[in-house]
């Protein structure tokens, strides 16, 4: 199965309206508007993004929250149209990225019901520190009371940087010498090294385990 999923190319940039009487160093073709495309599959369904459109973003001023919107169930009547976010922008110290240092899951009610997909949506952007560590990522679920049930947001966490060493996969004359003679590396990867679990309910009112990242640190 193909899809074409599109790209954002710049093409005769100095002709572009949006950008008239500025610099052109100043902005960036990204993607503004984007779909979340389904595809039956055993088991379950697929889901894939498809740019729909481009636009020219500044992104040489300071790292920010920029709006891209993102349809859901298209040609439906569960059609919904959300403000993912993303993050775009130049940070001043070296080795910092611009990345998404609060955001919030969003449960999207489809034709199977409540919470048929969970979208990221994101609520703030800054330059992220390379050192691995921990950021704002927020969960909304139900929980049952006394009362009833009751909807509630909770700060899971996330880890993010991008400053973890590489890890040697294979060396040319044997591990004592892979300092030296590393021939195939693994990126090394930012992950949670402490968190705690905690029984709630999903939008269904499906039961489910939601875990709780207290700090982060390089895989070895």
């Amino acid at each position: 199965m193909e899809e074409d999923v599109g790209r954002c190319k710049e093409i005769c940039h100095g002709n572009n309206a949006s950008t008239e009487g500025q610099n052109e160093a100043d902005y960036s073709c990204n993607p503004t508007e984007i779909v979340s495309k389904s595809y039956p599959l055993i088991g379950g369904s697929k889901y894939s993004t498809v740019i729909r459109k481009c636009g020219y973003q500044h992104t040489s001023s300071a790292c920010r929250r920029q709006p891209l919107y993102k349809t859901f169930f298209k040609g439906t009547t569960y059609r919904r149209r959300h403000d993912v976010g993303s993050c775009l922008g130049v940070c001043g110290i070296d080795g910092h990225e611009c990345k998404a240092i609060d955001s919030m899951m969003v449960a999207i009610k489809g034709p199977n019901g409540d919470g048929e997909l969970t979208v990221p949506i994101v609520k703030k952007c800054g330059c992220v520190n390379p050192e691995c560590h921990r950021v704002a990522f927020r969960e909304v679920f139900k929980r049952k009371t006394e009362k009833g049930w009751i909807q509630e947001e909770k700060d899971v966490g996330m880890c993010v940087g991008t400053g973890c060493p590489r890890v040697c996969e294979r060396c040319l004359l044997g591990e004592n010498m892979c300092d030296r003679f590393c021939i195939v590396y693994r990126e090394g990867a930012c992950i949670a090294t402490d968190y705690t679990t905690e029984p709630v309910y999903s939008g269904n009112f499906k039961p489910k385990e939601i875990r709780v990242i207290e700090h982060c640190g390089c895989a070895e």
